[in-house]
């Protein structure tokens, strides 16, 4: 084929006995700039002669027929089954006993066998191959084994497309690499992941902006975002959406998937006039979307979308990027959540030691004691103020006090017998 080495995608002129019928070649032409994921996938395998240094055509055009992948010198035929054959039908019989009556085999995949074992249809194609001698034949019009233009040009554009290829993934590559960077030196704070997460992900997917959203027990919380026209920002801060099937954001939610549309005014949600639906379309102007739901452990922490202007399908490495940055995102919480955890299972120890050295410090004086006990608490629970009281009878009297307003101190200090239905009453109840 035209992008294997040493040679270009033209026909074998002393092994193809029957010239193409009319059109054929056009439309050949045609299948090498349109192929499948699988057909990228063998051509990579095949066109690097990484069976047994055989060299390997695709899309070659014999008679009325274009094989997909074929080897001339083996007189060897390899097809991929998908939505594009059937392997079964009585058309596909014909085509095969045709191709064989030319002097090939003809050796079938399917695509799903190409993308999930490559190895083992690359062994399957080895062990098949061996040399085949070939028959005198008429040469086709217009050529012999060298490159045509058409190859050059062939090999020029499926050059391009692997540069771009390979640029985009070292991209990606680049971007998860300095999240991971931020992560490890913003411990517990969660706003520059957040921000640079959300800006790599609407550089490298071509959104015009994007939010992320945070779930807790007061529910949806915006927690960063790029680029939101402020009507529909206002709009999300007064009236979070709701955790239902009628809101995108619910539906990525309960669904625990990606959710992706390129163009939001065919969703039933706008056609039935849910209001945030209509706020985003009509007054933020978006039309393509593209959602990620935060996943861990079964559960949703939170959201990840980004959006375009115009309707264009986000793509497949487009959709996996956004869920690899949502995966990222759920390691920087949980990161924080046990950096914060773990900073204050340390206070709490660090304030139980230094209430056990004034116990020991002031042996029968308990006064510096509770004063110890309630100053820990105070600070390590953020209280406003505080009191630790001592029970005498029925009566509660303040042993030491922290920040309480002067009038409420006189009343503790005083005593006081507690009065049914308080808190303090229902804690000697039990």
């Amino acid at each position: 084929m035209g992008e294997g080495r040493g040679g270009g995608d033209a026909e074998d002129a002393s092994l193809v006995k029957k010239e193409p019928s009319a059109g054929v070649r056009d439309r050949a032409r045609t299948l090498r700039h349109q192929m499948t994921e699988a057909e990228r996938r063998l051509w990579q395998i095949l066109r690097l002669r990484q069976t047994e240094g055989h060299r390997f055509r695709r899309q070659v055009p014999i008679g009325p027929f274009i094989a997909d992948f074929v080897c001339h010198e083996a007189r060897l035929i390899v097809e991929l089954d998908g939505g594009q054959h059937d392997p079964s039908s009585e058309a596909e019989a014909s085509r095969t006993r045709f191709l064989e009556g030319e002097g090939y085999r003809v050796l079938r995949f399917w695509n799903n066998e190409v993308l999930e074992n490559a190895e083992g249809v690359r062994s399957a194609i080895a062990e098949n191959l061996h040399p085949v001698t070939p028959t005198l034949s008429l040469p086709h019009r217009g050529g012999g084994p060298e490159a045509t233009p058409e190859d050059v040009a062939d090999l020029q554009v499926e050059n391009r497309r692997l540069r771009e290829e390979l640029r985009e993934a070292l991209a990606r590559q680049a971007a998860i690499s300095e999240i991971v960077q931020i992560i490890n030196s913003s411990p517990g704070n969660l706003a520059p992941v957040f921000d640079t997460m959300l800006e790599r992900a609407m550089r490298l997917c071509e959104a015009d902006f994007g939010i992320m959203l945070t779930l807790d027990g007061a529910g949806p919380r915006i927690v960063a975002e790029r680029g939101v026209p402020q009507a529909l920002t206002d709009f999300v801060a007064q009236h979070p959406p709701d955790i239902g099937p009628d809101t995108f954001f619910g539906r990525a939610v309960l669904g625990r998937s990606v959710l992706h549309t390129p163009d939001m005014r065919q969703e039933a949600a706008y056609r039935s006039g849910q209001p945030l639906t209509l706020i985003a379309v009509d007054l933020a102007g978006v039309r393509a979307l593209l959602m990620a739901p935060l996943l861990k452990d079964g559960g949703v922490l939170g959201v990840f979308a980004i959006f375009r202007r115009e309707v264009r399908s986000f793509t497949d490495k487009e959709i996996g990027l956004l869920q690899n940055f949502a995966a990222q995102a759920v390691i920087a919480m949980e990161n924080a959540r046990l950096l914060i955890e773990t900073r204050e299972a340390l206070e709490q120890q660090t304030a139980t030691a230094e209430v056990l050295q004034v116990i020991n410090s002031s042996p029968g004086d308990l006064v510096p004691v509770f004063d110890a006990i309630l100053e820990k608490a105070h600070a390590l629970c953020e209280a406003a103020f505080g009191t630790l009281m001592i029970r005498d009878g029925q009566r509660f009297y303040a042993a030491v006090l922290r920040g309480v307003p002067p009038p409420f101190e006189e009343v503790l200090r005083r005593g006081f017998e507690p009065y049914p239905c308080t808190p303090l009453s229902r804690l000697l109840s039990g």
